[in-house]
């Protein structure tokens, strides 16, 4: 409302309009109506909103929130560097790393983000992945990309409507490259192909998507939207039309470059923002402030041990220590509560001594003075766990670190 309201000032007071460098550009519309028009990527003016005297506000326009949680790779809860990363595993937070062939990166938290003089935004980090084994001939299934997985309930508040994506990139091999946007059922599928045009240099890219008309969307507490950028994607996976929703699953479109041939060192992404309507909104943090992104990410990933510390690390910062008196049996329940209900009522609960031992499951590990001890996460539910511990002796204490992955 403020925004609207400072443009109508101006518009009454009769002042004159000063043009931007960045994305707006008012204009003056017929019978005295004002036209307010940002820049696209290429800077040409797209009509974002009209105020007219009579009729009041009219146009797409945008809705400025994000919807995409850790868009600025604040949080890198399970730890910053992720040597020989796997498929289907999570790095920084809300982002996972999926891929099919030979091709092997280390990725994680860099320093390296565009200017606050280029993205009008100040990052510290973005997320880079390094190529560590190239793939110089890709297979006709192969594939690989970073994804991220909008949770239903977020989707729904833009189901139905045109929306934009953006998001600066920094790669070492220019080229094609593609953005699959799925839905979470995988029958409908939307291609956006994006240039790199220059090696090792920071590059904003604003990708606008139509409503989709196709598909089943889940709007609850499953995968609403994926979102997945491409490095790599073999001839088997082209989408038969890209720029439009098709049914089926499909990861890119023709012409994807090989991001993962030799001398294809890095690929970076940063400030990425998903808002309602037909113009990129300015960055801003799905949270509003980062306490507020931090509360959304920990409704997917939450941990025990510091923020900066990786999950299992030896120590005791964080820890939960219990202690007790006599007891007349060698067993204990602990009810441990999570800081953020979780998205599902069935988290997997991580449990680990202070030495870094553990995991889920039979694998799980607490320890007392004496030593390493069985415990075992009972009745998960959204909100937390009971850890059941086992082989207790009387007058003693005991100490573990958790983590629950309620992830999409």
């Amino acid at each position: 409302m403020r925004f609207i309201f400072a443009f109508l000032v101006l518009f009454t007071a009769g002042q004159s309009w000063a043009t931007s460098d960045d994305w707006v550009v008012p204009a003056r519309g017929n019978g005295g109506s004002v036209i307010i028009a940002p820049k696209n990527a290429t800077g040409t003016a797209q009509t974002l909103m009209t105020f007219d005297p009579v009729n009041g506000v009219s146009g797409s326009g945008f809705a400025g929130k994000n919807y995409i949680i850790n868009g600025d790779m604040t949080f890198f809860q399970r730890g910053t560097v992720f040597t020989s990363i796997v498929t289907a595993q999570y790095s920084v937070d809300r982002y996972r790393y999926d891929k099919s062939g030979t091709m092997v990166h280390e990725v994680g938290l860099s320093n390296d983000v565009p200017t606050l003089a280029q993205s009008k935004w100040a990052s510290t980090n973005s997320f880079n992945m390094t190529l560590t084994t190239p793939q110089a001939s890709i297979g006709s299934s192969d594939w690989l990309m970073l994804s991220h997985r909008v949770e239903g309930y977020n989707w729904a508040a833009l189901y139905g409507k045109t929306f934009t994506l953006s998001f600066w990139v920094k790669a070492t091999q220019i080229g094609l490259y593609n953005v699959a946007l799925r839905s979470g059922s995988v029958d409908a599928t939307y291609i956006a192909q994006f240039p790199v045009n220059v090696t090792d240099t920071w590059e904003k890219k604003i990708i606008t998507v139509p409503a989709p008309t196709i598909g089943t969307w889940d709007l609850s507490t499953g995968i609403g939207l994926m979102i997945g950028w491409h490095l790599v994607c073999g001839s088997s996976l082209q989408a038969p039309s890209v720029s439009t929703w098709v049914a089926g699953s499909y990861h890119c479109g023709a012409g994807q470059v090989n991001g993962v041939q030799s001398g294809a060192t890095n690929f970076k992404l940063a400030q990425v923002m998903l808002n309602e309507g037909s113009v990129a909104a300015p960055f801003q943090l799905a949270g509003g402030t980062i306490g507020g992104e931090l509360l959304l990410a920990q409704r997917y990933y939450e941990k025990s041990y510091r923020l900066s510390v990786a999950v299992p690390t030896a120590g005791d910062n964080g820890s939960i220590y219990v202690l007790y008196g006599a007891l007349s049996t060698a067993q204990y329940n602990y009810y441990v509560p999570f800081r953020v209900a979780k998205r599902t009522p069935t988290p997997t609960i991580y449990l680990y001594d202070s030495a870094a031992n553990g995991g889920t499951g039979a694998a799980a590990r607490c320890n007392r003075a004496t030593g390493n001890i069985t415990c075992t996460a009972n009745f998960p539910s959204e909100i937390g766990f009971t850890n059941y511990i086992t082989d207790l002796t009387s007058a003693y204490g005991f100490q573990f670190h958790w983590a629950a992955d309620a992830e999409l």
